[in-house]
């Protein structure tokens, strides 16, 4: 009896130090590279990433799939897809760059987008008790836009293929990055 309660406080254990089971695989920059917008379809994202962690019905045009991914220590959303629901077709990405990504870096981003002629937008916004700056860097004739940190040279996340409404912050200023 004891030595059956010893085996299963042991399993129980190392139970314990098992990271969560992610059942997506690792997306980078090159996978979201392999979208073809309007013609991969919500059925070909999870042949290729697994089940998104949630589908969210945006409005009465769009859905978003949004995939989360092991980082070490905890689940973090990782990329995000609009389909369109009339086409069921991927016309938007959102992918979020980890620390050890390389486009997380701003110089690298844009020698990456190497053909990219990047205009940089500012959004001013309040919350309760602060205001802050989003800062972005789009492309629209590559239709890219990234989103900044430039006191830390890091890109936040890559949007691909986004309609320029949901890509374009309402103020538009100068500042160098």
């Amino acid at each position: 009896m004891k030595s059956n309660l010893f085996i299963f406080i042991c399993l129980l254990s190392s139970c314990a130090s098992i990271p969560p089971v992610d059942s997506t695989k690792k997306i980078s920059f090159t996978d979201i590279e392999q979208i073809k917008l309007g013609e991969t379809t919500q059925t070909d994202l999870e042949q290729r990433f697994g089940k998104p962690v949630k589908i969210v019905r945006i409005n009465d045009q769009l859905t978003g799939v949004i995939y989360d991914e092991f980082n070490g220590k905890e689940m973090i959303q990782k990329a995000s897809f609009n389909i369109e629901n009339n086409t069921k077709t991927v016309s938007g990405v959102l992918w979020i760059p980890s620390s050890s990504d390389v486009l997380s870096n701003i110089a690298e981003a844009k020698k990456y987008f190497k053909n990219g002629h990047f205009i940089t937008k500012v959004v001013k916004r309040t919350a309760v008790h602060e205001s802050f700056d989003d800062v972005y860097l789009m492309d629209d004739s590559l239709g890219i836009s990234m989103s900044v940190y430039p006191s830390k040279q890091r890109v936040n996340s890559i949007m691909v293929g986004l309609p320029t409404e949901h890509r374009t912050p309402a103020v538009s200023a100068k500042i160098t990055l």
